[in-house]
């Protein structure tokens, strides 16, 4: 009995002793790749879906890397949930190739509306910051609540054919119907006023109205107050009087 207890204890102790040594074997492993330029990162390899593409020494500066750093210690995870952070990302996948390259599949976000100097939104009506994922763009700028995103782009989509310049919805769920309005600016100075109350009548019979009217020129189309639009004089087809 006293044989067997102390060749456990023996077995017992040759076992800590062995896993200590293994974990000081990986450790002085761990330190070594560590420290080992080979695994320096020195690549950047993305694959983007989408128009938008990014530099790599900006992916390196919202990553927050200004100096060398070890591939193998770099924290896929953590470095993820950095990049996802940026609501332009729309999707981020992060992976390591051995001993020097950090792999990074994205897609930006594709912009349809400007919300101010560097707030933009999406198809989904997600809003994102422009700057520094975008080169200057020209886009169609909204003035309105978050809350009304969504009309914004059921207008733009309906209009896609025109040049919009601006769609203001700042005025549509105002109190007063009198001031009620949303107001669509297409180039060439041409003003659409709508009323918010009535959007479905409003855009079938501009449907049938603008491909009727010169639209490469200033002047407005009122429909917020009556079925019919009011339009300005200068928007009408002149009509041909007999010779």
């Amino acid at each position: 009995m006293k044989k067997t207890f102390s060749t456990l204890i023996i077995f017992s102790i040759l076992f800590w002793v062995s896993l200590f040594s293994l974990w000081q074997l990986h450790s002085r492993n761990l330190q070594q790749k560590c420290q080992d330029p080979q695994w320096t990162l020195s690549h950047i390899n993305t694959t983007v879906t989408g128009p938008y593409k990014l530099p790599h020494t900006l992916f390196l500066h919202l990553l927050g890397i200004d100096t060398p750093c070890s591939l193998f210690t770099l924290d896929l995870n953590k470095a993820s949930a950095t990049l996802q952070s940026f609501s332009a990302f729309k999707t981020v996948r992060l992976s390591k190739i051995p001993p020097s390259t950090l792999a990074i599949d994205y897609a930006l976000r594709i912009p349809l509306a400007q919300l101010d100097d560097n707030r933009a939104v999406d198809k989904t009506g997600a809003s994102f910051e422009l700057s520094p994922f975008y080169p200057p763009l020209t886009l169609p700028r909204f003035i309105c609540e978050e809350e009304d995103i969504q009309m914004g782009l059921r207008l733009l989509h309906t209009l896609s054919e025109y040049k919009i310049e601006c769609i203001d919805l700042s005025k549509c769920r105002h109190k007063s119907p009198f001031r009620k309005e949303i107001v669509i600016t297409l180039s060439h100075g041409l003003y659409l006023r709508l009323n918010p109350d009535k959007l479905d009548k409003n855009l079938s019979l501009l449907s049938r109205l603008l491909p009727q009217l010169h639209t490469d020129m200033p002047g407005t189309v009122d429909l917020r107050y009556t079925e019919y639009a009011i339009v300005s004089k200068e928007l009408c087809p002149q009509k041909e009087t007999a010779a």
